[in-house]
């Protein structure tokens, strides 16, 4: 999807205040659950930096001729990505503010502005191999939340972390099935469209 370039100042300023507010007001409300805090604060945060790479913040010259191939900043983005799932860390976030802004500011310009500025530079081989990779992390996840006998961040219930667990593996069972739904549905669309022009020559 192409997102237009923001060039007015009130449209600047409307999505720097609109990551402000989240950050700032949000992200304490939406950290009291774990499942709210992984898959909504979290990504959250990721979006709106992503928009900011994709509308008001183009790549820098020099992070450019580094980030030809768009393979080093999405190697970041990741990694960053699966820090921020790890247990320890997130109950850092809420007990210390130094890890709060940390998590703020690196998942909106070292992931989500990284994300915008890679994913329409990087091959489709690359891309497949990221989104495997991410796939085998929720899986991960998975385990490590499903398998645990005791809670893994302190700051929550233990029946939130199985359920966040049954969470992780909804989605990579379903971001697993997605190329396989794309191309029945591409298929069956395409089918439809013959069907239709058939028709209409028909008549």
């Amino acid at each position: 999807m192409q997102l237009p370039q923001l060039s007015s100042k009130w449209q600047i300023g409307l999505l720097l205040s609109a990551w402000l507010i989240f950050a700032t007001l949000l992200i304490p409300i939406l950290q009291q659950s774990l499942i709210v805090h992984l898959f909504i604060a979290i990504p959250g945060l990721m979006f709106l930096g992503y928009l900011m790479g994709r509308t008001i913040l183009p790549e820098p010259s020099t992070i450019a001729k580094w980030n030809q191939t768009g393979i080093p900043m999405l190697l970041m983005a990741s990694l960053l990505f699966i820090f921020w799932m790890i247990p320890r860390f997130l109950d850092s976030s809420i007990q210390q503010q130094s890890f709060y802004l940390l998590k703020i500011f690196s998942l909106t310009f070292l992931c989500g502005l990284p994300l915008a500025w890679s994913l329409k530079k990087v091959s489709y081989i690359t891309l497949n191999f990221f989104r495997i990779e991410f796939i085998a992390t929720l899986f991960r996840m998975t385990w490590l939340f499903m398998t645990a006998k005791e809670r893994l961040c302190i700051n929550y219930l233990y029946s939130e972390q199985v359920l966040v667990g049954k969470t992780f593996l909804i989605l990579a069972i379903l971001f697993s099935l997605w190329p396989a739904i794309r191309v029945v549905f591409g298929q069956h669309k395409e089918s439809t469209q013959k069907l239709k022009q058939e028709y209409n020559h028909a008549k």
